[in-house]
């Protein structure tokens, strides 16, 4: 949850709940809320998802954030992206 709460404290939340998000995506000029923002319990850590295309890399630099900021407890972080990376991407 801690990784959560971090990341939409840093974005222009547009609709939020206790597991999701929209929020204006900070790497591109964005009109409407095209960031998901889910908490993932499989991994306790956050996923962002911007249906413009945006990469995690941009995001996480507009966001002034890391890979590790994702993580609610990121000490096993090299296993937890390579967990997370497995995961199937849903559209």
């Amino acid at each position: 949850m801690r990784a959560y709460l971090c990341v939409l404290g840093r974005l222009d939340v547009v609709k939020k709940s206790a597991n999701k998000a929209s929020a204006r995506c900070p790497a591109h000029e964005d009109h409407k809320a095209s960031l998901s923002v889910s908490r993932a319990d499989q991994f306790d850590g956050v996923v962002l998802h911007c249906h413009v295309g945006c990469k995690l890399d941009d995001l996480l630099a507009k966001l002034k954030l890391t890979e590790a900021d994702l993580f609610d407890n990121p000490r096993d972080i090299q296993t937890r992206l390579r967990r997370c990376r497995r995961l199937p991407v849903h559209r």
